[in-house]
């Protein structure tokens, strides 16, 4: 049975349109009459139709899918040969770390590829700013004043060591040019480790010098600060250093990347000074925690659900799915 306010909204249409067809002649009228929907005998309620399909019944949406700790059998887990680890000065190699962080943290569906390329380089030029802005900040002395400390660390190896192995093909936008003058200001590798490590600096260092082409295959921000901006977790230690943006190559994952970004950010931070170093990551993110606590890492910190709620911190469309967990590293260099 219709309301009140139904009826009188139904009294309101009919009598507009008896107004209106006064005006017609007679035929026009007729026809508008059969046309006009108050007019017209009530039709019997029906569904408006879906304009897109209901989701899944999943409860792993695509994201989280791409986070889940699998077995991943066939895939080279030798080190790469001539892999070794620096700061980042030069353009070249800021740009293809922004680069490969847009590959890293922005993935899409396959269907979604041209949409993926046009965000991921809006994502990359971003990235690229606020890098180069860090480093003017660096050379200006900046950090002296705030007293809080940031570099972008970046892995690499030749060109054709990659080559040479089987696995996913190297993107060209990783690639940097050799020379001798690539890295710009003369920052030294960060040669962390045992003979193998200084052995494939050596090599990286020869491969530059002859003008082979390098790659790079991992990049990560080291920040000395009290606490990371946009990050509710902060660390118990006042004097703290906290790694982000950690991110590894496709072809070079399994590699030993990870661990010689981590070995050089423990020796920097050990040269800075600091007490801990701590690093924030999503909780459902299965491959970065077990890498973690592989590494010497445990969970000092998480953050529940509701909180990551009204932070807006969504993934796959939930909210609250995105919540962070801070872990503290316990091999820190002394």
């Amino acid at each position: 049975m219709a309301t009140t306010s139904q009826a009188a909204l139904t009294s309101g249409l009919l009598l507009r349109c008896q107004q209106q067809r006064s005006l017609l002649p007679p035929p026009a009228a007729a026809a508008a009459a059969t046309r006009c929907r108050p007019c017209a005998a009530p039709a019997p309620w029906r569904p408006l139709p879906r304009r897109f399909p209901p989701p899944p019944a999943s409860s792993t949406g695509f994201h989280q899918s791409l986070l889940t700790a699998t077995e991943r059998r066939g895939e080279p887990t030798e080190p790469l040969p001539a892999l070794a680890v620096r700061e980042a000065e030069a353009d070249a190699e800021l740009e293809a770390a922004a680069w490969l962080r847009a590959l890293s943290f922005y993935r899409y569906p396959e269907e979604r590829k041209f949409a993926a390329q046009v965000h991921r380089t809006m994502v990359a030029e971003e990235e690229v700013k606020a890098l180069k802005a860090a480093r003017m900040a660096r050379r200006l002395g900046d950090d002296a004043n705030t007293g809080e400390r940031t570099t972008c660390l970046v892995a690499l190896c030749p060109v054709a060591a990659l080559q040479a192995a089987e696995g996913e093909p190297l993107d060209e936008q990783l690639v940097v040019q050799g020379g001798g003058g690539s890295n710009g200001s003369g920052a030294g590798t960060l040669a962390a480790g045992g003979m193998r490590e200084r052995a494939a600096a050596a090599a990286l260092a020869a491969a530059e010098a002859a003008g082979e082409p390098l790659a790079v295959m991992g990049t990560l921000d080291l920040y000395a600060a009290r606490a990371m901006p946009g990050e509710v977790l902060i660390g118990d230690s006042r004097n703290a250093a906290y790694l982000a943006n950690v991110c590894t190559a496709p072809p070079a994952r399994r590699r030993g990347v990870g661990n010689a970004l981590l070995a050089a950010a423990r020796e920097l931070a050990a040269a800075w000074g600091v007490d801990a170093l701590y690093v924030h990551t999503m909780a459902v993110n299965e491959i970065a925690v077990r890498f973690y606590e592989h590494a010497g890492f445990v969970v000092e910190k998480e953050e529940t659900s509701n909180q990551a709620h009204y932070r807006g911190r969504c993934l796959d469309g939930i909210e609250g799915r995105g919540r962070t967990v801070l872990l503290r590293d316990t091999r820190l260099l002394g």
